[in-house]
């Protein structure tokens, strides 16, 4: 924190971001930075930049209508000294240039929970038992000081219950998260479920997207556990933003990703573009280390909650690519 604290002390420009697509816990966590940089370092140019298209269901969250939206984080780090990252630990999950950003440039710091390999940054703290950056952020930059308010409470609530299915996958190794939630909500003042119908109720395109992927849900049972998959057609990925099909997509897990029957384990598969798709995969406990099967697939996450890609080939539709996945996860040694 010391070591933090004084590259932003000294910082004249910062730019606060999280990752590429960013999920509620990305967005939060890099809302809740944002705002402690403000408070603590009013004297720095401080601006706070996202991939992709404001969703509207967040709009109401502190300093929301702040965050600038762009296609690549890449085409405005050059105006600051200093970067800020969030939820995500190697500079390929912010940007898709990642060669056009050189990080020795810059004062860089990195706040992640995922046990993914770093990149070089000045600062970090990475908390792998944490299911959340938003709590790594309440816990170090706002617990106990004059700085945390009810809606910055309810930003980093958000991000919290997010990240942890409304804390249904909150693991053994990390039951702190009950009392910081409860510190939150006294705060904040708001039910859970208030939080819940504001930030995670279902909108038109969820439903589209969920009532696809529940019509494509494919059992594979010649595996050592069990599993499901499940795919969104290759015109989807100009049907809605990739944002707004990731929202779809983590809404349809929390319901059915480990829960049918002797299936507790899942992928699904969704293109990122014509020739690039996007796995995610999560799994229950005891299960299948879906993280080490994410790492196979140029990614990485966590034991329960992964993510990679996987090519796509010419003339090949979501559900062709879909087997190939298939025949790459049972020909894995892990």
């Amino acid at each position: 924190m010391d070591n933090i604290n004084a590259i932003l002390a000294n910082a004249k420009s910062i730019l606060v971001t999280s990752h590429l697509q960013p999920d509620p816990d990305a967005i939060c966590s890099s809302l809740g930075m944002y705002d402690y940089i403000l408070k603590s370092f009013p004297n720095a140019k401080t601006d706070i930049y996202l991939n992709g298209e404001k969703l509207q269901a967040y709009s109401t969250l502190k300093n929301y209508d702040d965050i600038k939206w762009i296609k690549d984080v890449s085409e405005v780090v050059n105006n600051y000294d200093t970067l800020v990252f969030t939820d995500g630990s190697h500079l390929s999950r912010f940007t898709n240039s990642e060669e056009s950003i050189d990080l020795s440039r810059f004062k860089t710091i990195c706040i992640d929970h995922h046990k993914n390999e770093q990149s070089n940054w000045d600062s970090v703290i990475l908390e792998s038992q944490e299911p959340s950056a938003a709590q790594i952020i309440y816990k170090y930059f706002f617990r106990g000081t004059n700085l945390i308010e009810s809606n910055i409470a309810e930003v980093l609530l958000t991000g919290i219950l997010s990240d942890t299915g409304m804390l249904r996958f909150v693991r053994p190794s990390a039951l702190s998260t009950f009392d910081y939630v409860k510190e939150l909500i006294e705060i904040s003042d708001l039910d859970l479920k208030i939080i819940e119908d504001k930030y995670f109720n279902l909108t038109e395109s969820d439903m589209d997207i969920i009532s696809v992927l529940t019509t494509n849900i494919t059992k594979v049972d010649d595996y050592k556990h069990p599993f499901i998959y499940s795919y969104l057609p290759m015109e989807y990925l100009n049907k809605y933003s990739l944002n707004l099909t990731k929202q779809g997509k983590s809404k349809f897990q929390m319901f059915f990703a480990t829960s049918i029957g002797k299936y507790k384990w899942s992928f699904i598969a969704t293109p990122n573009s014509d020739s690039v798709m996007n796995i995610s995969l999560r799994s229950s406990p005891g299960v299948e280390n879906v993280r080490l099967i994410g790492q196979q697939f140029g990614g990485g996450g966590h034991d329960l909650a992964s993510g990679g890609e996987f090519p796509i080939g010419p003339g090949q539709d979501s559900a062709q690519v879909c087997l190939k996945i298939v025949e790459k996860i049972k020909g894995l040694n892990l």
